[in-house]
Order: structure tokens, then C-alpha cells, then sequence
């Protein structure tokens, strides 16, 4: 069974200008905290790991505007949300994929995944 832990790191480079200077003050805390902290979980528990940092072409072709439906702003494409999916498809040999967002910070104490069949 192979198993893969993924993360996409958006603010190395394609989404920085649409990043606000409080996301920017956050770099250092997801390069030295989030990211390792889901690098060793996978280690610790035998799974692959993946940190996306290039951009498919696909994505950079799509628009960046917002429009606005019902009083609320909807970005008309979610570009990191897209990559994430994307990549599903790059790793099929995988049996599991856990697609995790490069701020999230997994504590020693995080257990292996419970893995069934299914999403």
C-alpha cells in the first residue's frame, strides 16, 4: 500500500502577488514549522511525501479576476486548489493521497492515517 502526503507551496512564486504582507510575514513560520512537521510525519509513518512548487502551464493561463454574485467576491479560479487536483492525477500509483495545505502543522503526536477504502 503506498501512500503519499502532498503539499502545494503557492508563495514561492505564482500566487505572491495576490498574497497579503500578513501571508508574507507567515514564510518563515510554514518553511521552518509546517513544512517540516508534515515531511517527518511521513517519514515517521513510511509514506512518500511531495511539496509542489512548480506551476503546470494549465494554471497559469487562468484568469485572476473576481466578480462579485449575490453581495460575495468569487474568485473565478482557484489556482492552488486546482494544482492539488491536478496532482491527484500526477501520483495515480499512489492508493492514498492525503493533500494537506502547506500551513498545517502535524505534532508528534498525530497518529498513522486511518486508511479505508474510498475518499
Amino acid at each position: 500500500m503506498r501512500v503519499l502526503i502532498q503539499q502545494v507551496y503557492a508563495s514561492l512564486g505564482f500566487l505572491a502577488e495576490d498574497f497579503s504582507q500578513d501571508a508574507e510575514d507567515d514564510r518563515e513560520f510554514i518553511e521552518k514549522i509546517c513544512i517540516p512537521s508534515a515531511q517527518r510525519y511521513a517519514q515517521v509513518n513510511g509514506y512518500d511525501y511531495h511539496l509542489e512548487t512548480s506551476v503546470p502551464d494549465i494554471i497559469r493561463k487562468l484568469a485572476k479576476q473576481k466578480h462579485r454574485v449575490d453581495g460575495h467576491t468569487v474568485h473565478v479560479n482557484m489556482r492552488m486548489t486546482y494544482i492539488k487536483y491536478l496532482m491527484l492525477e500526477k501520483y495515480n500509483e499512489y492508493d492514498y493521497i492525503l493533500l494537506l495545505d502547506v500551513d498545517t502543522i502535524v505534532t508528534e503526536s498525530t497518529p498513522p492515517l486511518p486508511l479505508s477504502k474510498g475518499v
